[in-house]
């Protein structure tokens, strides 16, 4: 799930991909056409300067959303690897991260150049998972975690002096990483099992959350909010952090399941995407 205007663009199985429009609650098809000739959709990012949306996939294809029902190839990346996380926000580059098989697979991080044919630039390739990744101008930041080392969490950065990728947070044993925001190249966020804060030069390790976070959206240093799976309560997990503890929002009328991604511009507008097709527009 991605902003995109004042809506949202979401995919996900069978070359799903809506548009919901929050004025009027509605969901525009998008997919369907050739968006299915991929396969699943498991990552989107808008990027902002021409609003071209590319989606990842379970093929191991970078696609790009041209219109409904219409997707086109951009790059066959990693044939036979679930292209999981697609980051299109810069005007330079676009970063990608797909495995091999969950969940021991190897992950390759890569850099594709979107100018006329793009070209494959992957940079690390370790064995375990990557989830998402997310930028704000030279900060690029990939989660996910090694299973070289019993499932760690991970944390990657993008050094754009020297073109690679490099392990910039390496968390404890189980502690799998499966979000990550950024409010500047200054302030981070990254949640899973456990959670860490980006100073601008270092990751530290925070208060951990109250339930598994798999989806973050981080307003500002003193409003992140995460979703997951509250599996102790019965429902999804939404929580916020205030820059120093975390509170569990609740008890509250929510659907079974567990909610995976959260997007939004403030508390009033977030809009959160999960298991069995939920959705949750109001938060408490």
């Amino acid at each position: 799930m991605q902003p995109f205007g004042k809506s949202f663009v979401i995919v996900g199985n069978g070359g799903a991909i809506a548009r919901y429009l929050p004025g009027d609650g509605g969901v525009e098809t998008l997919g369907g056409g050739t968006c299915a000739n991929y396969g699943n959709l498991l990552g989107v990012s808008v990027r902002a300067s021409d609003s071209a949306v590319f989606v990842s996939t379970s093929s191991g294809s970078l696609i790009r959303w041209v219109s409904p029902g219409q997707c086109t190839g951009v790059n066959a990346l990693n044939p036979g690897s679930a292209l999981t996380a697609v980051n299109a926000e810069g005007s330079d580059f676009i970063f990608t991260g797909s495995m091999s098989a969950f969940p021991a697979g190897t992950v390759v991080l890569s850099r594709v150049d979107d100018a006329g044919v793009p070209s494959q630039q992957p940079f690390m390739s370790v064995p375990g998972e990557v989830w998402e990744i997310a930028r704000s101008g030279s900060s690029v930041f990939a989660v996910g975690s090694e299973h070289a080392v019993q499932r760690r969490g991970r944390i990657w950065r993008y050094d754009f002096i020297n073109d690679a990728w490099g392990v910039s947070l390496s968390t404890g044993n189980d502690t799998a990483m499966f979000a990550v925001d950024l409010v500047s190249p200054n302030a981070a966020y990254a949640a899973g099992m456990a959670f860490a804060q980006w100073n601008g030069s270092n990751w530290g390790a925070r208060a951990t959350p109250p339930f598994g976070v798999y989806g973050l959206e981080a307003l500002s240093a003193s409003e992140v909010y995460a979703v997951g799976d509250d599996a102790a309560a019965g429902r999804p997990g939404i929580a916020v952090w205030d820059g120093n503890t975390w509170t569990n929002f609740g008890p509250t009328t929510r659907p079974t399941g567990y909610l995976v991604r959260v997007r939004g511009e403030s508390r009033c507008g977030l809009f959160g995407v999960g298991s069995n097709g939920i959705a949750i527009t109001t938060f408490p």
